[in-house]
């Protein structure tokens, strides 16, 4: 109990001395003041984040705009022979999200990790609730990028 005050202590103080020389500032925007608790992301960047909602392709997951009542399958899914029943994504691929996919995939930083992670569960926790799931499957690297 002891240990884990001291250890917990020694955390808090790392962290203000890496702050001090490393600024907590939002990783995508270089403005706003971004913790390690927030994913180094601020809430200006956050809020441009933009969920899937439906409709969009019951096989791919491909979003589309619209008055779309009934599930369908895109053109794409049609035509080709693919190899799972259906995959969806949490968020749009919009600016922020490219580049910290991008800065993940290309350039290792790790610090994105929380952030794309937490807004996965956020998007799946009802959906992992109430259905069967098979796997959660992340995008691999690719040899180029190891």
């Amino acid at each position: 109990m002891i240990v884990s005050k001291y250890i917990s202590s020694a955390k808090t103080w790392a962290n203000a001395a890496l702050a001090f020389v490393y600024p907590e500032n939002c990783q995508l925007c270089g403005e706003n003041r971004a913790t390690p608790a927030h994913g180094y992301v601020c809430e200006r960047c956050r809020a441009t984040v933009r969920f899937l909602e439906p409709p969009f392709c019951e096989r791919c997951g491909l979003p589309f705009e619209g008055a779309i009542t009934s599930a369908f399958e895109c053109g794409n899914c049609k035509e080709l022979p693919l190899h799972f029943h259906s995959a969806r994504s949490a968020v749009a691929a919009t600016e922020k999200i490219l580049e910290s996919i991008h800065r993940y995939k290309y350039q290792h930083a790790l610090w994105v990790e929380p952030f794309l992670a937490g807004l996965l569960v956020e998007r799946a926790k009802p959906e992992i609730a109430k259905a069967n799931w098979h796997a959660i499957v992340p995008v691999p690297l690719h040899s180029t990028q190891l």
